[in-house]
């Protein structure tokens, strides 16, 4: 006992002295290599991951590693240079990407998305943010040719959330062909974000008549026939009736999320059928019953 008592008291003596010793040497960020820098630099906002770039050559490097740059959310860059922005994230990711978030797309810029970006799983594109109309003189509005090489490019997509407002000139039979090459061009997709719509105006006798078209219950069929593992799905200015409802509720068993957002052809009765037949999905519903445009549904 005395001996243990001995060597305690002497290894608290050797604590004693332990202010006397310099402190340890431990590592700091100029001895990360290259690759972890650019994962930790990736957590960064888009903007300051372009100015890390500045603060040193190894920063520089690391700026420049496509793992800086799996991700990234430029919703919050300015119209005027977003293009622009998504472009240089793009190069430097070197095929990299996997989820991309922008509020403005060209043409251009979409087929040059397809061309780059063959992993990206996750793409939003949507201009509109709720009750901001600022940037509806910018319109995306992508040709069917854009959408063709889009699609052939990032087969890999899983998510997809996209907003757009396009002019047909001839009959619904363009609007339906635009909708129907995006969707049949992502099998794997599991969550579904649609708030398409094209405008049609026609001169009948000098009076010009604009019609709005909207995806309807021949396009949910063609949805439902190609997305079979789709999990998530909200629907934004849609033509959803309760026929609609009904194919929906039959015709995708592994949905377990449904969102309808401003639709307005609902009926309370619709709804309940719904409720019924799936208690396993989740549904939210706003603005869409037909007399009760204020109407909002959570269960």
């Amino acid at each position: 006992m005395a001996m243990a008592t001995g060597r305690r008291f002497e290894a608290c003596g050797n604590l004693e002295k332990v202010d006397d010793l310099p402190p340890p040497l431990l590592p700091d960020w100029s001895s990360l290599q290259t690759d972890v820098l650019a994962v930790v630099l990736s957590f960064l906002p888009v903007r300051e991951r372009f100015r890390a770039g500045s603060v040193c050559q190894k920063w520089r490097r690391a700026s420049l590693d496509p793992g800086c740059w799996t991700e990234a959310d430029l919703m919050d860059v300015q119209t005027k240079i977003s293009g622009k922005v998504t472009r240089a994230v793009i190069v430097r990711s070197r095929g990299q990407l996997r989820s991309l978030s922008i509020r403005f797309c060209s043409d251009q810029l979409l087929e040059f998305i397809g061309a780059q970006c063959p992993l990206l799983e996750k793409v939003k594109i949507d201009e509109v943010k709720e009750g901001d109309l600022t940037l509806l003189n910018k319109l995306f509005e992508p040709s069917i040719d854009s959408i063709q090489r889009f699609v052939q490019g990032c087969r890999r997509i899983r998510s997809l959330h996209l907003f757009f407002l396009i002019w047909v000139e001839r009959s619904r039979e363009e609007f339906t062909e635009m909708v129907r090459v995006l969707i049949s061009g992502f099998p794997n997709l599991v969550s579904l974000y649609l708030d398409v719509s094209a405008v049609r105006c026609t001169e009948v006798q000098m009076v010009v008549r604009c019609e709005v078209l909207k995806i309807d219950i021949d396009d949910i069929r063609f949805i439902i026939e190609h997305l079979p593992n789709l999990e998530c799905l909200v629907l934004k200015r849609a033509q959803v009736t309760d026929a609609v409802l009904d194919v929906i509720g039959r015709g995708m068993p592994n949905l377990r999320s449904l969102s309808l957002l401003y639709c307005g052809y609902l009926t309370r009765g619709g709804l309940r059928a719904l409720q019924a037949a799936r208690k396993d999905l989740h549904v939210t519903m706003k603005r869409c019953m037909k007399g009760e445009y204020d109407a909002e549904f959570v269960w």
